[in-house]
């Protein structure tokens, strides 16, 4: 581990949840992809299928920060997605509001962070990781 250094437990703790929320959106998104597809909607099938696959390397970057920090990754157990929707209307009714808590989520990180005076940024490039 590059830099062990202490972290506030409750930011901890809202991390691992953070990581959580983010590989519950990439199963959701899977989920979603998979509906289009068996209705033969394959271009909102691949696009579902992409922003699965952004909302599982979001959780990696996350987990990564903690390993960085010196921390241990908790791995959270996930609920099954949703997986039956009436409409397209529907399916992306609920996508929006899964980005809509996902960006919560990230707020609230990012004021609890701050609260506890622990703003360290950290630059990804091509998997190398450093902070900053």
């Amino acid at each position: 581990r590059a830099i062990a250094q202490p972290m506030d437990s409750s930011l901890v703790e809202h991390l691992y949840d953070h990581v959580t929320t983010e590989r519950s959106a990439s199963a959701q998104y899977l989920a979603i992809s998979l509906w289009f597809a068996e209705r033969d909607l394959l271009g909102f099938s691949k696009f579902f299928k992409k922003e699965s696959f952004d909302e599982l390397e979001h959780a990696s970057n996350f987990a990564n920060y903690l390993v960085l920090r010196g921390q241990t990754v908790k791995l959270q157990e996930l609920s099954s997605p949703k997986q039956e929707w009436n409409s397209i209307d529907e399916v992306i009714a609920d996508s929006f509001q899964m980005e809509a808590d996902v960006t919560t989520s990230v707020h609230q990180l990012y004021s609890l962070a701050e609260r506890s005076g622990d703003t360290r940024r950290v630059w990804i490039f091509d998997g190398c990781y450093g902070m900053g």
